[in-house]
């Protein structure tokens, strides 16, 4: 309750003092920053759209994230694994091949669930693939169809259409490792080819994007479904 004091706490000492410091003097730079810019913003737009044909896309979005922008992306599904990681570190001792407990469900699937399940799903994944294979023209991309892919997956294993997956199973720990390894390794190939890390050569521009999107669409959905599963519930050892 309010007012009760955990002796085991430690006191608010001179760090603690100093890092509250830090992080008000770093909101209050934020806000000045916020405060003075300029009332009208120039933007990129004008220099995206020039450098759209060596792009490899016609989506100026996804050619900002994917190659003007690459190594910010990279870095997101860099953020996403660490994510995961830290997930697998609050967990119980627990062999790999328990599944996570936020996909038991006690008693059978209800009838209903399961026949609009097997209508829709083969709906909801045409769709994700369209969304991915459109983001090369317009809006959508490899992390619009992946997290669709993942809500489906969700949706199946709660209905009992598939079963509760490992949670620590090597092959989703693989998928998911896998977009990020594929973007690096594309960028490391063609930083070989001329001295710059994820500068795609233009004749192999859309091609490479392609094979990077694709490994990032299922290795989104794979780490936001690991995500979404929780904790183990059985305690053990783990293997």
């Amino acid at each position: 309750m309010f007012g009760i004091i955990d002796e085991r706490e430690q006191p608010f000492g001179l760090s603690a003092t100093l890092l509250a410091l830090g992080a008000l003097v770093a909101f209050v730079g934020l806000a000045y920053v916020a405060v003075t810019l300029a009332g009208e913003a120039t933007g990129l737009g004008e220099p995206v759209r020039a450098a759209l044909p060596r792009s490899g896309l016609d989506n100026p979005v996804n050619a900002v994230l994917i190659n003007f922008r690459a190594f910010d992306t990279l870095l997101e599904k860099a953020v996403l694994l660490l994510a995961l990681v830290g997930l697998w570190g609050l967990m119980p001792e627990a062999p790999w091949s328990v599944p996570s407990g936020n996909f038991l469900t006690p008693g059978a699937a209800e009838p209903q669930l399961l026949l609009l399940l097997k209508a829709l799903a083969p709906l909801v994944l045409l769709s994700a693939f369209y969304l991915f294979w459109l983001g090369a023209e317009e809006a959508g991309g490899a992390f619009q169809a992946g997290t669709i892919l993942s809500a489906v997956t969700i949706l199946l294993v709660l209905g009992k259409v598939l079963p509760a997956p490992p949670h620590g199973a090597a092959w989703l720990r693989a998928v998911a490792a896998a977009g990020f390894l594929l973007f690096a390794g594309v960028g490391l190939a063609v930083g070989l080819g001329n001295g710059v890390f994820l500068d795609y050569p233009e004749a192999l521009a859309k091609p490479l994007i392609l094979i990077i999107e694709a490994g990032i669409a299922l290795s989104v959905a794979v780490l936001l479904f690991l995500l979404a599963s929780g904790l183990p519930r059985e305690k053990g050892e783990r293997q």
